[in-house]
């Protein structure tokens, strides 16, 4: 049986076992990014999702559009009006997953 004193020394050490890896990771990502920076690979501004897409969107040059097609441009602009957090019901009966999702009484899920 788990003593009081062997369930705060085993939660003890996965909180210092957590802050080891994050500590190790932080150092990794800050290190990733400096070398990103100073190689010119890292953009120094900070954009918004609106700003990036309207940037990406900008014709790369004279004609194209950027690299995007109109399907994803029809896509990004449908997201953009749509409510974070807002499903299409239409758009997620349209894709096919091979498996019902009704509940057959029993818990599981039933494959057609």
């Amino acid at each position: 049986m788990n003593t009081a004193g062997s369930v705060a020394y085993g939660w003890g050490a996965l909180i210092v076992a957590a802050g080891v890896s994050f500590y190790y990771a932080k150092k990794e990502i800050d290190a990733r990014r400096r070398d990103q920076q100073l190689r010119g690979a890292r953009p120094t501004e900070k954009l918004s999702w609106q700003e990036k897409v309207a940037k990406y969107e900008q014709p790369a040059t004279a004609g194209q559009g950027g690299g995007m097609s109109q399907d994803m441009k029809q896509g990004l602009s449908s997201l953009a009006t749509s409510r974070p957090g807002q499903t299409d019901k239409a758009t997620m009966q349209s894709r096919p997953t091979g498996v019902d999702t009704t509940h057959n009484g029993t818990g599981s899920r039933t494959e057609r």
